[in-house]
C-alpha cells in the first residue's frame, strides 16, 4: 500500500504547463488542447466549464495519466504524471486518484457494494473492511436498498451514484469528475455534490468537476472556463452551497 503525501491546504495539487494534445492522425487529426496552463489547489473544488469539444474531458484524462500530452508537463502532488506510462500510471491512479467518468465502467458481474469496494481491495485492504466503507458511502448516497444489486438491475442514476462511491471510497488525493450529476435528479445531485465538497475540504485533496449543470455551481470554489482548447478565464465563486 502506497503512503500518501500530506500537503497543506491551499498548496498546489495539480500544475499544468503548456499542455498540447492532438487527437487523431494525419488529415483527420485535430488539436484539442492548445497550451493549457492551470493550477489546482488542495482544499478546493474546481469547476471546469465550457462548450462541448473545448477539451475539458481530455484535460482531466491527461491529469489522470490516462492520456499523455503531446507537449507540456502535468505534475500532481509532486509526481510528473505526464511522464508516467503503463503500469506506473495505473499504480499512481490506484493510490492517489478517484475518477467519475461519463462511461461509468461498473463491472457487470459485481454488486453495487463489490464495485464500490474495488479501489480499497486494489490497495490491499481486506474484503470485509473494504465493504464496510463501501456500504457506508452507498447509504450516504441513498442506495441502502440496492447494495446487492448488479448494475443491470439499477437505473442509470443509481449506477452513477455507485461510481461516485467507488471514486471516493479510498479517500483519494485527487478526484476527477466528468459530469457527475448528469443522470441525477436535483436531490440526488445535491447529495453527490455534498460528498464531493466534503472531500474537497480535506487539506490533502483537490476535486475537479467537468460540468454543464448550472445547479451545482454553488458547490465550487473556482470556475475555470475553457474555450478552443485553452483556459480563457478563472473566476472565484462567492456563493455558499445549498
Amino acid at each position: 500500500m502506497q503512503c500518501k503525501l500530506k500537503p497543506e491546504i491551499g498548496s498546489i495539487a495539480v500544475q499544468c504547463r503548456g499542455i498540447v494534445k492532438y487527437l487523431g492522425k494525419g488529415a483527420l487529426g485535430s488539436r484539442v488542447l492548445s497550451g493549457v496552463d492551470l493550477d489546482v489547489r488542495t482544499g478546493e473544488m474546481t469547476l471546469l466549464v465550457g462548450p462541448s469539444g473545448c477539451g475539458k474531458t481530455t484535460l482531466i484524462s491527461i491529469m489522470a495519466g490516462i492520456l499523455s500530452p503531446d507537449s507540456g508537463v502535468v505534475e500532481a502532488f509532486g509526481t510528473r504524471v505526464s511522464d508516467l506510462r503503463g503500469a506506473a500510471a495505473s499504480r499512481f491512479r490506484a493510490a492517489h486518484i478517484g475518477m467519475i467518468m461519463q462511461q461509468l465502467n461498473l463491472l457487470p458481474a459485481l454488486t453495487a457494494v463489490e464495485n464500490a469496494a474495488l479501489p480499497l481491495l486494489a490497495q490491499g485492504h481486506s474484503q470485509s473492511s473494504a465493504q464496510v466503507r463501501a456500504v457506508k458511502l452507498l447509504r450516504e448516497l441513498e442506495l441502502g436498498e440496492h447494495l446487492v444489486k448488479y448494475p443491470a438491475e439499477m437505473s442509470v442514476g443509481q449506477q452513477q451514484r455507485v461510481a461516485v462511491a467507488r471514486a471516493l471510497v479510498h479517500e483519494p488525493q485527487l478526484v476527477l469528475c466528468d459530469e457527475p450529476t448528469a443522470a441525477l435528479d436535483t436531490a440526488s445531485g445535491i447529495g453527490v455534490m455534498r460528498l464531493l465538497r466534503g472531500a474537497a475540504r480535506r487539506s490533502d485533496c483537490a476535486v475537479i468537476v467537468v460540468t454543464h449543470d448550472q445547479r451545482i455551481l454553488p458547490f465550487g470554489d473556482r470556475i475555470v472556463r475553457m474555450s478552443d482548447g485553452r483556459v480563457s478565464e478563472v473566476d472565484p465563486i462567492n456563493m455558499e452551497a445549498a
